[in-house]
């Protein structure tokens, strides 16, 4: 369980079909939606805390309040 000022990550593929390795792409979540699940956990996401992990992966940081 993640206390309350906690910070969660999320590292997933790109949705990408170019992408050589990783899931079929039906099954990688956009990041868009990652956050969608984290903001309905009760975390809090700020658009500064995404990242460019190139060439294949997103990253996501988000806070327990």
């Amino acid at each position: 369980m993640l206390k309350p000022g906690g910070v969660a990550a999320v590292v997933h593929w790109n949705y990408d079909p170019t992408t050589p390795r990783g899931p079929a792409l039906e099954i990688r979540p956009r990041p868009e939606q990652c956050i969608a699940w984290g903001q309905e956990a009760g975390l809090t996401f700020a658009g500064r805390e995404r990242f460019d992990l190139k060439p294949y992966h997103y990253g996501l940081l988000f806070r327990k309040p």
